[in-house]
């Protein structure tokens, strides 16, 4: 595969969920432009029809690109798809609401103690132990401290990293303690959403192994979804690092349980919840066009070979920070709690391979299918 060069610059939103980004060069973004539906290149089919023609733009060749083969690409056509508004739910700085929720997302693991306010980050619950925080904006987590998982000094060194299961990447086990792991990682997910009436979708995703020295977990991810469509939820080997206000936010779209060898769990992270509020969009762009817009808009130069396309949503927005330089809580007027996700087509580059993806350090182009707007994140 023909590589570009790029710079990586790290960024952190989340402590346990971060990754290495940066901006692609301007010559190999090229168009990254919204498609000119003024002088009637595009066209948009309704939704049952944005599969049509696929067969024949794959069986093309193209000079900028080599597609995957159409056995490689896992698209199917959802119930809907719309421009999403996804709002914080503690954008209202509501600590009631925030302590109801954390009481209820506490009640999933058995925390009945009585809640601590932390303000103005949020609330905690501890209880023999075990101990449940919701956060503005950011995390709800769960922790045992009666089990060791791994200390804390550790867990800044780089594990070895290993997926020992996945049914989205054909990626099968037959370790009893990988798959209750699997299945207690969807049944506490399933609890939460629930419990705090999450208008999200969630499946599970993979199980990876981690070993640092003579210490082994596991760890296990929900990958989030909304009427048949995921969230994106890879990390960008580039991110368009100069646009501090339209950032991939794609560590807010993924949940991530952390057990013991031997399968107990001693913590989970669900990154962010929100409210979703949808815009209706009767027709889109078929794949099989914005195939060929790749070829019109990409830079002259690139050769890509894509090993996998797919169709999500990609949610952008700003990063939140809730203090002031002297540790005061903003007003709200000064966050902004919202992101935007619109269902674009993704053409993924993996590193090594399908199993890449157990980095998530993904290079791709993108092309939204309401605007047409094409990026190139390489």
């Amino acid at each position: 595969m023909k590589r570009i060069s790029f710079m990586i610059l790290p960024i952190a939103v989340i402590s346990l969920l971060c990754g290495s980004c940066a901006d692609a060069p301007e010559s190999v973004r090229s168009n990254n432009q919204k498609a000119d539906t003024e002088n009637g290149q595009l066209v948009y089919v309704e939704l049952p029809h944005i599969l049509d023609g696929l067969d024949e733009a794959l069986a093309k060749s193209y000079k900028k690109f080599k597609l995957p083969k159409l056995e490689d690409i896992d698209i199917q056509i959802p119930e809907k798809l719309a421009s999403l508004e996804c709002t914080y739910i503690g954008a209202d700085l509501d600590f009631d609401k925030l302590e109801r929720l954390t009481v209820s997302f506490a009640n999933c693991f058995d925390i009945k103690s009585s809640p601590k306010r932390a303000e103005p980050m949020g609330i905690e619950i501890t209880e023999n132990e075990k101990t449940a925080d919701g956060m503005f904006y950011s995390m709800f987590c769960y922790r045992d401290y009666g089990h060791s998982g791994i200390a804390l000094p550790e867990m800044a060194k780089q594990p070895e990293r290993k997926l020992v299961y996945s049914p989205a990447l054909n990626k099968t086990t037959d370790d009893p303690v990988i798959t209750n792991i699997a299945e207690q990682s969807s049944k506490t997910t399933d609890r939460v959403y629930s419990e705090l009436h999450i208008p999200f979708d969630f499946r599970f995703d993979k199980a990876v192994e981690l070993k640092i020295g003579d210490i082994t977990s596991y760890e296990c991810y929900m990958q989030r979804s909304y009427r048949g469509v995921d969230f994106f939820s890879f990390c960008t080997l580039a991110q368009g690092y100069n646009d501090e206000d339209n950032r991939i936010m794609y560590d807010l779209m993924k949940d991530v349980f952390h057990y013991e060898k031997d399968g107990d769990l001693f913590g989970c992270e669900y990154p962010s919840f929100f409210d979703i509020k949808e815009t209706a969009v009767g027709k889109y762009i078929p794949l099989s066009q914005a195939i060929g817009m790749l070829e019109d808009e990409l830079a002259e130069y690139v050769r890509f070979e894509f090993d996998d396309i797919r169709l999500v949503y990609i949610p952008k927005g700003k990063a939140i920070n809730l203090l002031d330089r002297e540790g005061r809580l903003l007003p709200q007027s000064e966050l902004d709690p919202t992101l935007k996700c619109e269902p674009c087509y993704v053409f993924c580059m993996y590193e090594d391979g399908r199993e890449a993806e157990l980095y998530e350090n993904i290079r791709f182009v993108s092309v939204n299918c309401i605007t047409g707007e094409t990026e190139v994140y390489v």
